[in-house]
């Protein structure tokens, strides 16, 4: 029995000549009218069936060849029994046979047969193509339609190694190792149904059950995009950033790693249009490779007093992440002369670069309504200082 409930019944019966192997199975309510799947002439004994959970049955049975008995299988496959086939040779006796089937579909048979001086035990195993897969579904888009389904459980014992999905009519199709794809070239206005099939090693499987119907359809045109304000003269990358001096020297940090210390004395300028006054990030890395390099717990960022009666506190970051003032250059706003104080602890490993290749940028990210803050550049902007003697500016991603 099947998991949808089908039966297949096999036996064996006089002609009223010769015994000869029948079945019948039962669907629908009712029982077929009984097949015979020996050949008439000899007799045949011994039907054993086994089914999967796809309704394909498999039988075997003994028969005479004239001279010894021989091991027969046939299959119930696509609405009709095969043709039977020899599992085994001819030219000794065989008998018994025995069958079983696993759950991806493979069928296996064992018997006894003579070798000629003792009895040996054989078998035989049906290796297929996959049933065919399931829940296929279609989504139609402008003279395309993408694809999906779900693998069949019965792989006829080969891993499945493709799919392909045909459209009908046309017959327009793509292929995959997946469980998804997209057919091209289709007719805008005309109704699709999809069917896919899976293949292995050993054929491809029937087609699924057809999607649903789908019908392409241009796509609706798109809307000019509105034309941005003409930029101004003036733009937000004019007012940078000085750093002053700078040192770096070798230290043990409190967990005992060997670490870089680096002090950059920065003095800070205040952009004169106030819409350019964003965020800084503070980034190290290698000048050769634009590879970032990490800072280490620790280091800080802070205010000397600033020109006036007060200062600001010290921030520290105690993650390895970048170091983001998020505050900007409003600290500096009606000061001259706002200077902070970088001290940066980096990792030195293998991959660290020597000093000289060591660059520091100090980034303001323009603001996004770049027309807005009169720039004609969208790029990030930033101002390079490298623990040698280049100083310049540099773009960041």
């Amino acid at each position: 029995v099947d998991s949808s409930g089908v039966v297949t019944a096999v036996w064996y019966r006089s002609d009223g000549s010769k015994y000869i192997i029948q079945a019948s199975r039962f669907s629908g309510g009712s029982w077929s009218s009984p097949v015979n799947l020996s050949a008439a002439g000899q007799n045949a004994y011994n039907p054993e069936v086994a089914v999967d959970s796809s309704g394909v049955a498999t039988a075997v049975w003994r028969r005479s060849d004239g001279s010894n008995d021989i091991i027969q299988a046939s299959r119930f496959s696509g609405g009709s029994w095969q043709s039977p086939v020899d599992l085994s040779a001819p030219g000794q006796s065989a008998a018994n046979p025995q069958l079983a089937v696993d759950s991806s579909g493979v069928v296996t048979a064992v018997w006894y047969r003579s070798d000629g001086s003792n009895t040996i035990i054989q078998t035989s195993r049906y290796l297929s193509a996959p049933a065919a897969p399931t829940a296929v579904t279609a989504t139609a888009a402008d003279g395309r339609a993408s694809v999906s389904w779900k693998a069949p459980t019965l792989t006829g014992g080969g891993a499945i190694s493709s799919y392909t999905a045909t459209a009908s009519p046309g017959g327009a199709s793509c292929t995959t190792s997946g469980t998804s794809c997209t057919i091209e070239g289709l007719a805008n206005g005309t109704r699709y149904t999809v069917t896919v099939t899976a293949t292995n090693a050993h054929g491809t499987s029937m087609a699924s059950a057809p999607s649903a119907v789908v019908t392409p359809t241009a796509a609706a045109p798109t809307a000019a995009a509105p034309t941005a304000a003409a930029p101004t003269a003036t733009a937000c990358d004019k007012t940078f950033f000085q750093q002053a001096t700078r040192t770096q020297t070798t230290v043990q940090t409190a967990r005992g790693a060997t670490a870089l210390r680096m002090v950059s004395r920065i003095r800070i300028y205040q952009d004169p249009q106030p819409e350019c006054r964003g965020e800084l990030t503070f980034i190290y890395r290698d000048a050769k490779s634009k590879k970032r390099i990490s800072q280490l717990s620790g280091s800080t960022l802070g205010y000397r007093t600033l020109t006036g009666a007060r200062s600001a506190p010290v921030t520290s970051w105690p993650s390895s992440k970048e170091m983001k003032y998020t505050g900007g250059d409003l600290a500096g706003r009606d000061r001259a002369d706002a200077r902070m104080v970088l001290v940066s602890y980096l990792p030195i490993t293998s991959s660290t670069p020597p000093v000289k290749d060591i660059e520091l940028l100090i980034v303001r990210r323009l603001p996004k309504a770049l027309h807005a803050a009169g720039s004609t550049d969208p790029t990030v902007k930033a101002q390079k200082h490298i623990f040698g003697p280049a100083v310049g500016f540099a773009q960041v991603g």
